[in-house]
């Protein structure tokens, strides 16, 4: 089977908040409403850096301006 790209595995919405210009709850308020794709893992809410990339080129997230 294919291997898993490193954007391709799962990161909490705290990293992707460091990762990428987003704040912590404009991520959990896409999840929150289906505008990024994620998963549960007990408490923590995780999802992927495609998952990101493909929602801000989608226009579903807005990173801040600088």
């Amino acid at each position: 089977m294919g291997r898993e790209t490193v954007k391709d595995q799962a990161i909490t919405l705290s990293e992707a908040a460091q990762l990428y210009p987003l704040a912590y709850s404009t991520l959990a308020e896409a999840v929150r409403e289906g505008r990024l794709e994620s998963r549960r893992s007990g408490r923590v809410w995780l999802t992927t850096r495609a998952a990101i990339e493909r929602a801000i080129a989608e226009g579903k997230l807005r990173p801040r301006q600088k």
